[in-house]
């Protein structure tokens, strides 16, 4: 696969981009967090954090501050108390994980395409310096030298030039908190000369600043794996004008467009054209490659350049040169896919695999009534739905929620059902996902939710999604009370003759880890919804509520945190059959019933209309009668000889009084009994 891009087109862009930066230079964006060794949310989040980091290495760059909560004993805090507090105080964080972007973007690091937004948004603002850092590290000292570059007038006051030595990666021999957490990740050791930093008068155009800090070496220090990174930061409004690490970076551009996500058509072909330029005073190397190419149906790509197509491909840029290449897609009839352009950077010491990776999102609207919502901060857990997905077979797309205000701007298609994934993930929701889905379900949606600690997102004061349009959601869309975080259980049980929890018992997984689970207990808050699984000491586990305009399910836990994957399977059947979707496993049970089955009816309690539905194997006599509650026949019915396969009948009981009646199917020496509820 081939596609060159206009020279035309490409040479007005590389006009204007080094027009611009001529007066400015590329921004590289630096990433703060907050965290601590006995933080279960952060051994949940930092990995979603290393892999933006390690995908985006050019583009982002980290310090890593360890917090005196929630355990104190920390060693990294330890080893440096006053530079870490100061740091964590300057931004007057709280609660932990939680990082901020160049000073000014705030978060939990769980969120990958929201962090991809906030570091893109820098990005596209480029910078008025330039900052060269090199660094020399030795047994006894280190010692850096920092070059600060006026490319124009700074307009920010009260700058400070902040240095830290960051060790890039910790490990332990075993977990040094209680989170279960060994390798740690860009920890800052000591900052030069101090945490507050060096004062800066101003910076104008032409001016060449230059900066020595040394240092004593710890002996706990790792050599091979120190690092420095220096910033220039405004006091006045705490954001970052500039940051570097003595390194070779790079970042990759796109030539044609920023989107996210595009919206394709079957069958078509795509090509998207990228560029990388070496703005380093030493020669960069890299590797070119695509990774972790995933979707729904058979979508083809490859990538290319002037000499033609490759998999993979070392590649030699001298300072000032710029490599470009081209990405290929060839679309199937549906689905949705994406991958990631990675150039790795062998230019990098660490031999970590740090590379600059840029996604490519896809998805075909045409031909799909189930609208998937990955929103579990970058996890694999959406997988577990897909398995269960392809095997029920109804058409659906996935996005991932970072992308799912774009995709609502380019289409106004209307989806059956609407899954949203949180798992263990941060924020629970935003406020655009609130108004999202308040509308949908307005208009007669269903949606299906499952995640740990939504509930305790959402109302607890540590949380990230406390926002009052969030628990209005939370108590009357859902009509769910968030009862406790930890449920206390090992077990969740189906409710008797629920249509969903029905003949439900398994154990929960730890896919977070032994110690990391908080499954939720929740409950109604009007009495609407009606519990459909408890957990095994009867404390509520799920929750469907039918509204009369819309229809949710609501599982205080990850779909992953169920044992098993037929038992996710069917739940996952379950509830789109309840909300009225056909799935293929019920069609098959429809055209090739294997067992006599006797079906709760539904509505139950009802007034005055409900459905019962039965199947049978093989040709039998069948008889279907109602009692009341002293056990005398009311009405038959059915009672006659019926083929095999699969039958509903509609019951209207207005003539009847209110009260508790049993339904009986009988059909050869099968016979079963069921009970249901009038109320009027």
């Amino acid at each position: 696969m081939k596609k060159y891009f206009t020279l035309s087109a490409l040479l007005i862009f590389i006009f204007l981009f080094f027009s611009q930066s001529q007066a400015q230079t590329r921004r590289i964006v630096l990433l703060e967090e907050a965290t601590n060794a006995s933080c279960g949310p952060c051994a949940a989040n930092n990995p979603s954090l290393q892999e933006f980091c390690s995908k985006n290495f050019g583009g982002v760059i980290t310090v890593r501050y360890h917090a005196w909560w929630p355990g104190s004993d920390d060693p990294m805090y330890g080893a440096n108390k006053s530079h870490n507090e100061n740091r964590i105080n300057y931004y007057s964080i709280n609660s932990v994980p939680a990082y901020t972007i160049d000073g000014i973007s705030k978060g939990t690091p769980g969120n990958i395409p929201k962090m991809r937004s906030e570091m893109n948004s820098q990005l596209a603002k480029f910078s008025p310096i330039k900052i060269n850092v090199s660094a020399k590290f030795a047994e006894d000292s280190v010692k850096t030298n920092i070059q600060v570059l006026g490319l124009q007038d700074v307009a920010a006051t009260n700058l400070k030039l902040r240095v830290a030595i960051i060790e890039r990666k910790k490990t332990y021999n075993s977990p040094p908190g209680s989170n279960g957490e060994k390798i740690f990740h860009d920890v800052m050791r000591t900052m030069l000369p101090t945490a507050q930093g060096t004062s800066i008068e101003s910076i104008t155009n032409s001016d060449s600043l230059y900066y020595s800090f040394s240092v004593a070496t710890k002996g706990y220090w790792h050599l091979d794996d120190l690092a420095v990174v220096a910033w220039v930061q405004s006091d006045d409004t705490k954001e970052i004008i500039q940051s570097n690490i003595n390194i070779p970076t790079f970042f990759m551009e796109s030539v044609s467009d920023v989107e996210n996500l595009h919206i394709v058509d079957p069958q078509k072909t795509i090509n998207k054209d990228y560029f990388i330029a070496n703005d380093n005073l030493d020669t960069l190397s890299l590797l070119l490659k695509t990774t972790d190419a995933k979707g729904k149906g058979d979508w083809l790509y490859g990538l290319s350049d002037k000499v033609g197509s490759f998999d993979q491909k070392e590649v030699t840029l001298a300072p000032g040169d710029t490599l470009h290449f081209s990405l290929e897609i060839t679309t199937p009839e549906s689905g949705f896919f994406e991958l990631n352009v990675f150039a790795e950077n062998l230019s990098d010491p660490g031999n970590f695999g740090y590379g600059v990776s840029t996604n490519f999102s896809a998805v075909i609207t045409a031909n799909s009534d189930i609208l998937f919502v990955d929103d579990d901060g970058g996890a694999s857990f959406e997988n577990n739905f897909f398995t269960a997905l392809d095997k029920l077979a109804p058409g659906y797309i996935s996005v991932a929620q970072g992308n799912l205000q774009e995709f609502l701007s380019k289409t106004d298609v209307q989806y059956e059902a609407v899954i949203w994934n949180v798992s263990w993930g941060f924020p629970a929701f935003e406020a655009a996902d609130i108004t999202f889905m308040s509308n949908y379900l307005d208009n007669g949606g269903n949606l299906m939710l499952f995640g740990q600690d939504i509930g305790w997102d959402i109302f607890d004061s540590n949380g990230s999604s406390t926002s009052q349009s969030a628990k209005s959601f939370y108590q009357n869309y859902l009509d769910a009370n968030y009862d406790a975080d930890d449920a206390g259980a090992s077990k969740i049980v189906g409710v008797a003759n629920d249509p969903i929890g029905d003949g439900f018992n398994f154990n929960l997984a730890t896919p977070y880890g032994s110690t990391s689970n908080y499954e939720e207990s929740i409950s109604s808050k009007s009495g609407t919804s009606v519990a459909a699984l408890n957990y095994s000491n009867g404390k509520g586990a799920a929750l469907r509520h039918d509204s009369g305009t819309y229809k949710t399910f609501y599982m205080g836990i990850g779909l992953e945190q169920i044992s098993g994957q037929e038992n996710r399977d069917l739940l996952v059947d379950r509830v789109l059959s309840w909300f009225g979707i056909v799935t293929d496993l019920e069609k098959e049970i429809v055209i090739n019933p294997t067992e006599f089955k006797l079906a709760q009816n539904y509505p139950n309690p009802f007034n005055p209309i409900t459905t019962i539905n039965y199947t049978i194997p093989k040709s039998s006599v069948v008889t279907l009668t109602i009692y009341d509650s002293m056990g005398k026949s009311v009405r038959t019915l059915v009672h006659k000889k019926q083929n095999k396969g699969a039958y509903s009948i509609s019951v209207d009981a207005d003539n009847l009084a209110s009260g508790i009646y049993y339904y009986t199917l009988k059909a050869g020496n099968f016979k079963q009994t069921k009970k249901m509820l009038l109320v009027k």
